[in-house]
C-alpha cells in the first residue's frame, strides 16, 4: 500500500482562532547557491550531503531549495561564485548570509538563524535623545543673549 500523496497546500500553517497563542512560522523558504567544483564551499557541499534532509523534516513548512551556481556567475553579497543562503519570509523580506569558507557545523548554524528570525528589519537598540519641554534647570547661556555684563560674559 503507498503512502498517502502530501500537497504543499497541506504542509501550509493557518491562524487558529481557538488557540491565540499558536505559532506562525515566519520563513518561506530557503535558497542555497553552491558550486560544485569551489573548493570555498566545501562546507556547504558537506552541510547539504549531510544534513538537508533532517533539517527538510523537521521543518516540512520550509521549502528548500539548492541552485547549483555557473562558474563566473555572480551572486548577492557581491560573493562570485555563490556560496551563500537566502531566506524568504512571510512579509515579502529576504535575508542573505554568505557562507564562504565556513565548515559544515557554522552552516547548520547560520540555517537556524534564518528558520528563527522573524525577517522583520533590524533595529539598533541605541537610546534615543531624549529631549525636554523644560528649560534647563541652569537656565540657557548664550553670548548674544547677556545683558548682565557690558561686553557679554558668563550667566550663572
Amino acid at each position: 500500500m503507498s503512502a498517502p500523496a502530501i500537497l504543499r497546500r497541506q504542509l501550509l500553517t493557518q491562524p487558529s482562532h481557538t488557540q491565540p497563542s499558536s505559532f506562525i512560522p515566519q520563513v518561506r523558504r530557503i535558497v542555497f547557491a553552491v558550486s560544485d567544483t569551489d573548493p570555498a564551499h566545501a562546507g556547504l557541499r558537506e552541510f547539504l550531503r549531510r544534513g538537508l534532509v533532517p533539517l527538510a523534516r523537521a521543518n516540512p513548512h520550509v521549502e528548500l531549495c539548492v541552485e547549483g551556481v555557473a562558474k563566473g556567475r555572480k551572486g548577492c553579497l557581491g560573493v562570485k561564485m555563490g556560496g551563500w543562503i537566502r531566506g524568504e519570509y512571510i512579509n515579502q523580506r529576504e535575508k542573505h548570509i554568505s557562507l564562504l569558507t565556513l565548515p559544515a557545523h557554522k552552516v547548520a548554524e547560520k540555517v537556524e538563524l534564518l528558520l528563527s528570525a522573524s525577517g522583520n528589519k533590524i533595529v539598533p537598540l541605541k537610546r534615543r535623545t531624549v529631549e525636554s519641554t523644560n528649560e534647563s534647570v541652569r537656565g540657557i547661556w548664550s553670548q548674544l543673549h547677556d545683558t548682565t555684563h557690558e561686553g557679554g560674559g558668563w550667566k550663572i
